[in-house]
């Protein structure tokens, strides 16, 4: 192939990409600097000999369709501290508290930034998998391509969060205390707003617990306290309305997911 024709063939997918992009004039500047670089090189002859299908143009049109002063956001490393913290307080309710343990859950709430990183890096580095693959049949009509492709993406999607759950479950179990970890990398980032009001529910069962077992407050005495505590909008048990027998029924939901969760934390599994 002609340097003209690779030149040529760019230009046809960049003047796609520019017209498929919502900010058209980024994406322009952007497509204007790499084709530059291109022709400021001096040999393109390692394109003849190159097959088109290998260029990974969908990362070529990615990287031209972001804009170079789009920065990614930055971790909100929040609900992490606020679920190791979790994870601490859950294990002190257990009835076989080793200091050991302790003192390393105190450790991951300290560190929790720098452990990240870490974890990253081995997740990078041990489960290197093989790239998927899409399949073009420029035989087919356009838009039977992109029903296929529709329909890979969808399944590509279920592949991807089957791999992440597939790897916690490996890890879970062997790294004691670090399942918090692999939740917030999976689940937690880019979905703070549902996980803000779970941790909060997390809380609002540990509260009830430590009334109810360790305190030795009945149900009812429970429901009481927090009903007039500055935390009743969290429970929203309503005895006055229900009546009693509905609010610890209601109770009874939290008191058992707090078993669950005291019972993670020993395991070292929290707080799954």
């Amino acid at each position: 192939m002609e340097d003209s024709d690779f030149i040529q063939m760019l230009d046809t997918v960049f003047e796609q990409a520019i017209e498929s992009s919502r900010s058209k004039k980024a994406v322009k500047r952007a497509v204007e600097e790499f084709r530059q670089t291109v022709l400021d090189e001096d040999d393109l002859s390692w394109f003849g000999q190159t097959d088109p299908s290998t260029l990974q143009l969908t990362d070529l049109i990615s990287a031209v369709r972001k804009p170079r002063n789009l920065e990614e956001a930055p971790i909100n490393f929040n609900l992490l501290y606020r679920l190791l913290k979790l994870q601490v307080r859950y294990y002190t309710l257990g009835t076989d508290i080793n200091k050991e343990t302790l003192r390393e859950y105190l450790y991951l709430v300290v560190h929790h930034k720098g452990l990240y990183a870490e974890v990253c890096e081995v997740l990078q580095e041990k489960f290197n998998l093989q790239p998927f693959q899409f399949h073009l049949d420029v035989g087919l009509p356009f838009q039977k391509n992109l029903e296929r492709l529709r329909a890979y993406t969808a399944s590509l999607e279920i592949a991807v969060n089957a791999t992440y759950n597939m790897i916690s479950e490996e890890l879970g179990p062997r790294c004691k205390g670090m399942k918090s970890f692999l939740l917030f990398h999976h689940k937690m980032i880019g979905n703070e707003v549902e996980w803000g009001k779970m941790l909060a529910y997390w809380t609002a069962c540990l509260k009830a617990y430590k009334l109810h077992k360790i305190q030795g407050l009945s149900k009812a005495d429970v429901v009481r306290r927090l009903s007039d505590s500055p935390f009743s909008r969290a429970y929203d048990f309503n005895a006055e309305l229900t009546g009693m027998a509905n609010a610890t029924h209601k109770l009874d939901r939290y008191l058992a997911d707090a078993e669950r969760l005291v019972a993670t934390a020993a395991l070292g599994t929290f707080p799954y």
